[in-house]
C-alpha cells in the first residue's frame, strides 16, 4: 500500500473529515428545506392571493423563527446521526469490497 492511499485512508477515516462532512451535508439540508418551505409559502400565497396581508406581528415574526429552527435542528439530526456510534452499522450495513481492491485492505471493519 503506497503511502499516498494511506494517507488517504486516515484522512477519510479522521474525525476532522467527518466533521466537515457533517457541515457540508447541514449546509445542503438547510438549503432543500428552504426550497420547500419558500415553495409553500409561494402555494399559500397563490392560493391566499385576494386577501390584503396583515402587518408583521411578534407571532408571525416567531413562527418564522420556529421554522427555521426546526429546519436547522432536522438537518443537524440527519447530518449528525451517521457519525454516531450506536448507528454507525446501520448506514454502513452491506459494505462490501472486492478482494481484487488491494487499496481497501483493512479499512472497512464491519
Amino acid at each position: 500500500v503506497s503511502t499516498q492511499s494511506t494517507g488517504q485512508i486516515t484522512w477519510i477515516t479522521s474525525i476532522n473529515c467527518s466533521v466537515i462532512g457533517v457541515f457540508s451535508t447541514i449546509g445542503s439540508q438547510v438549503s432543500l428545506f428552504a426550497m420547500c418551505v419558500l415553495s409553500l409559502t409561494r402555494v399559500h400565497g397563490i392560493y391566499n392571493s385576494m386577501r390584503i396581508p396583515g402587518e408583521i406581528t411578534p407571532v408571525k415574526l416567531l413562527k418564522i423563527v420556529a421554522i427555521l429552527m426546526i429546519m436547522i435542528i432536522f438537518a443537524t439530526g440527519i447530518a449528525a446521526t451517521p457519525i454516531i456510534g450506536k448507528y454507525e452499522d446501520f448506514f454502513v450495513n452491506g459494505v462490501h469490497f472486492s478482494e481484487k481492491l488491494r487499496v481497501f485492505i483493512g479499512t472497512p471493519n464491519k
